[in-house]
């Protein structure tokens, strides 16, 4: 792919990442601050994350069908018009925030996994073998380095202005990644496109058989949906209890939580920067397993401490080194997948790695305190190690990460 194309492709993508880690930061905090109740944070990231999760097979179908550039433009557009209808459900006719903010974050959520498949979906079929870590941690750091800025942004709204400004906001920056990508000429993101004159819904449902057929037959693909699944619990508890474990159980205010946020942003950042380095010592398999090891560890501290900066510490470092496992566990089954494919076995895929997020929120709905939720931590700590002990073997002597010519290409 050239790299002109690519840098816009990443800029425009940053706006929409900003708008959702604005949403993400700010939508927990404020039911937070309404209902005091973690139980009920919990119930809110189980209604945002749910149609995300239902819509992933779907979105890998669409996208090998009617092509990723094309999916990925109708889910800025939509979720732009969704912030519109939103702002004016709460400022027009004074619709709870509750309701208000879960309708929309589901909407949105849906919308969300088309982009996030489109975008998966493109990414190999646009760069060699070679290039393809390279691509992946630059992809990773744009992602990323929204997670520094939009908390910071979010906070300050709310402290300083009506909390629903930032959905409009969040509207704009939707808009705008819409124009710029759909200004960027990508000829290869229509080459999935199929032709026939079948029913789409006939044609969806054998692409699903054939995700599972390619899922199924690759036994390696099952191993590592199994060591994302056990993880993703981990990051699914983190994100569903961090603004209610800040401002409810260690008494700190929303600015603290924004900050702690940019922390964490900015330290996934700089580990992603630092994959190059870390990759003249080891290779992507065994930064990737590091990785999947201190997110276990760190959970475990998050269970048995009543510290808050080491409590802050540890989540920091649950999300910045997993970013080393996402890269690896993204770069490890694209290499397992036939390209023609990509779309529909990644999404589903995806699919199962996230039903573990809003299993997360219905986890985090029935626990009745902060310290209950501290439980948890402790017992999925426990959980990963033992599914890394289980799987390691095998994971590890038959990885396609490991060849020399993807490392060098990382070095590079």
């Amino acid at each position: 792919m050239n790299s002109s194309v690519f840098n816009h492709l990443l800029v425009y993508r940053f706006f929409a990442a900003f708008a959702d880690q604005l949403m993400l930061f700010a939508v927990p905090v404020i039911i937070y601050m309404q209902t005091k109740s973690v139980a009920m944070s919990g119930i809110a990231f189980f209604i945002e994350w749910t149609p995300r999760i239902l819509s992933l097979p779907l979105a890998g179908s669409l996208s090998d069908r009617f092509g990723s550039k094309s999916v990925y433009l109708f889910a800025d557009a939509m979720r732009a018009v969704a912030c519109v209808l939103v702002f004016v459900a709460i400022v027009h006719f004074n619709l709870d925030y509750f309701v208000a903010l879960s309708l929309f974050m589901a909407s949105s959520a849906f919308l969300y996994a088309q982009s996030y498949i489109s975008l998966e979906a493109l990414i190999p079929k646009l760069a060699d073998k070679a290039s393809l870590p390279k691509l992946q941690s630059r992809l990773q750091a744009i992602e990323q380095g929204s997670m520094i800025s939009a908390p910071v942004v979010g906070a300050l709204i709310i402290a300083n202005a009506e909390p629903i400004n930032i959905v409009i906001i969040a509207g704009i920056l939707y808009f705008s990644a819409f124009i710029g990508i759909s200004l960027i000429h990508i000829p290869e993101a229509k080459m999935s496109v199929r032709k026939n004159n079948k029913k789409v819904i006939v044609g969806i449902l054998r692409d699903f058989r054939k995700a599972w057929q390619i899922f199924r037959i690759r036994e390696n693909l099952l191993f590592l949906t199994i060591l994302s699944i056990s993880i993703n619990l981990v990051f699914g508890i983190g994100l569903a209890t961090g603004a209610a474990l800040t401002t409810g159980h260690f008494s700190r205010t929303a600015s603290d939580f924004g900050l702690l946020q940019s922390v964490t942003g900015l330290l996934m950042l700089l580990s992603l920067l630092a994959v190059p380095m870390m990759l003249k010592r080891v290779n992507l398999f065994s930064l990737g397993i590091v990785s999947y090891v201190v997110v276990a560890v760190c959970a475990f501290i998050i269970g048995v401490s009543n510290n808050f900066y080491v409590y802050a510490f540890c989540y920091a470092c649950i999300f910045a080194l997993g970013s080393w496992f996402n890269i690896y566990i993204r770069s490890e089954r694209a290499l397992w997948i036939p390209k023609v494919h990509l779309g529909k076995t990644i999404g589903m895929i995806v699919f199962l790695n996230q039903l573990t997020l809003p299993i997360s929120g219905l986890i985090v709905g029935l626990s009745s305190s902060e310290e209950q939720v501290k439980n948890v931590f402790l017992a999925l700590s426990l959980i990963t190690v033992i599914v890394l002990i289980v799987f390691f073997h095998r994971l590890r002597s038959t990885s396609r990460v490991v060849a020399p010519s993807l490392v060098a290409a990382v070095k590079s």
